[in-house]
């Protein structure tokens, strides 16, 4: 992957800007386009395209998308992929940092934004501007540079032509946005369509399968669910987190050991998270195993510290196991919280009103 900035920084090393009316430069097989100023030459290849003000390429602005990456990635792995081409870049260009990574957005995208000292191979020292993000499932590497004497003449250029840039069709992040926008509106539909589109665009981006089956289960589909947790599953077999999700979609289907299977599996994998507990208790509770159940939520409670949630679930162990009591401590300390939803509160006031009948439902 370097080698191939390299060999840009070889042919034209910086990126360099002068004024003068903007051009807009387009190729269809990326679907992008960008403002050039309109004094400025252009050289492309087939993932490279150069753009400089003079035969000397004094200020050039490069964009250069990679081949698709070939593993799959969660929305974390995205940055942190990011930086480590950064730091390599960095490294091979034996850069200077001049100013430290900050996140930012380029044609929308989220990007990574780079400033460096670099000395050309013809010993001119430059300043550069790089801009880093995900294009679907490729990287595009944008680099500004220019000499350091002329350098802030160029900067407002630079980020002008940064600005401008735009892809035609909608990028998978343009449709995982426009996913998560629809499910926080609860328009689950348009949500579904949204995070399908960003996935056939990215397929091995487990965040957007993730999306996919997370919509599905908040309604009430938990077949289908399971079915696309199951796809990030083998795309990220050693997150926890999935193993977590499709065990909740499990309890709702009443699969209790299905649940258990995934509950351990993913405190298997990350021991130290009172959420897998939870999800692990929940899962003993509908298999009738409310003294394993009860460790599994202290666990929690110890792992995080107590809190309305480990209170009822403690209370309805206890309940269940017959011992009115100890259920009676718990219920009495989870009605002192005030985040307690109507119907935890309803079996709550009964049970302390020495109402045993009613609610006899694992809430």
């Amino acid at each position: 992957m370097i080698r191939k900035v390299l060999l840009l920084l070889t042919i034209s090393l910086c990126l360099f800007v002068s004024s003068g009316n903007a051009q807009v430069f387009e190729d269809k097989g990326y679907g992008f386009f960008v403002n050039v100023p309109e004094n400025w030459q252009t050289e492309s290849q087939a993932t490279q395209f150069v753009f400089f003000n003079n035969e000397k390429k004094d200020q050039v602005v490069g964009i250069i998308f990679f081949p698709q990456y070939p593993g799959a990635r969660t929305l974390v792995e995205d940055y942190l992929l990011l930086m480590q081409f950064c730091d390599r870049f960095a490294k091979g260009t034996h850069a200077t940092v001049v100013e430290p990574s900050k996140l930012d957005k380029v044609a929308g995208q989220p990007a990574l934004i780079n400033t460096l000292s670099i000395t050309r191979m013809d010993g001119i020292k430059t300043k550069v501007l790089t801009a880093t993000f995900w294009y679907n499932n490729k990287l595009c590497h944008i680099i500004s540079s220019a000499k350091q004497d002329e350098y802030d003449n160029a900067l407002p250029i630079f980020k002008e032509m940064l600005n401008s840039l735009k892809f035609n069709p909608l990028t998978a992040h343009d449709w995982y946005v426009i996913g998560t926008s629809n499910q926080k509106n609860k328009e689950y539909d348009t949500a579904i369509e949204a995070f399908t589109s960003a996935n056939k665009l990215d397929p091995k981006h487990a965040e957007y399968i993730y999306q996919l089956a997370y919509t599905y289960s908040e309604m009430g589909k938990y077949d289908q669910a399971i079915v696309e947790i199951t796809k990030a599953i083998e795309l990220k077999p050693k997150e926890a987190f999935y193993y977590h999700e499709r065990a909740y979609a499990y309890v709702q289907k009443k699969d209790g050991q299905a649940a258990l299977n995934d509950g351990n599996k993913a405190i298997q994998l990350d021991p130290k998270n009172a959420l897998y507990h939870a999800g692990r208790g929940n899962a003993y509770a509908l298999l009738g195993q409310y003294t394993e159940a009860i460790k599994d939520f202290q666990k929690q409670a110890k792992l995080k510290g107590e809190s309305s949630e480990t209170c009822f679930n403690l209370g309805q162990c206890y309940e269940l196991l017959g011992n009115k009591e100890k259920a009676l401590t718990y219920y009495k300390k989870t009605k002192a919280y005030s985040d307690i939803p109507a119907n935890i509160t309803a079996k709550v006031s009964a049970r302390i009103n020495n109402d045993w009948e009613s609610f006899k439902e694992w809430i």
